[in-house]
């Protein structure tokens, strides 16, 4: 089967990195909370500007070099590989910002992932999907899910910033929800499973 995986909070715990790097709760705060108010002034109103400064702190922070991935997820994807599946990871990321990206998720996974689809923010994942011909998608924003939901099986990745909104999803009956790795690998090897229908 082709796998598409989303990044943040599936494979790497974007959430407690924020946490100890930058003292904020994602997604709830901005990259820095302050880093707007206090800086924009500096900028003389210039948006550009200011987010070229604010990228530049993002590349040279140690955000990148601290992310750990998500509880089971190396030995998941790494049992998924070996099982014959195919993985991409399939995520929405700055362009300023795609290498560390790229940088980081080799970092942590090796050579594991057939492609990294870095896509720019506010592309369409579905249309990634689609081009890539996924079978499946594991993604933890209910937007992404419910979008590729009629063009690929979906299992929604229940983490610490959306349990509510993924308890929710269970709703729409087509979208089955994992609480963790190790329910998404069950999911994968036991589709026929009444809980797990896809």
């Amino acid at each position: 089967m082709i796998i598409a995986l989303d990044c943040d909070e599936v494979l790497v715990d974007t959430g407690s990195t924020l946490r100890d790097v930058y003292k904020i709760e994602y997604p709830n705060d901005d990259i820095n909370p302050h880093s707007y108010s206090s800086t924009w002034p500096a900028f003389k109103g210039n948006k550009e500007l200011w987010k070229q400064w604010l990228v530049s702190r993002w590349e040279n922070s140690e955000f990148f070099t601290s992310m750990k991935a998500m509880p089971g997820a190396v030995e998941a994807v790494v049992q998924l590989k070996k099982a014959g599946h195919k993985l991409f990871v399939v995520t929405a990321v700055s362009k300023h910002l795609s290498s560390r990206r790229r940088e980081h998720l080799e970092r942590l996974f090796g050579n594991v992932f057939e492609d990294i689809k870095l896509l720019g923010i506010g592309s369409d994942k579905r249309d990634a999907i689609i081009n890539i011909k996924a079978d499946i998608l594991v993604d933890d924003d209910i937007k992404y899910l419910t979008e590729c939901a009629d063009v690929t099986k979906c299992i929604g990745f229940m983490s610490q910033t959306n349990s509510v909104i993924l308890q929710q999803a269970k709703l729409l009956g087509n979208i089955k929800i994992a609480n963790g790795w190790s329910e998404v690998i069950n999911v994968i090897n036991h589709p026929c499973h009444p809980e797990h229908i896809l």
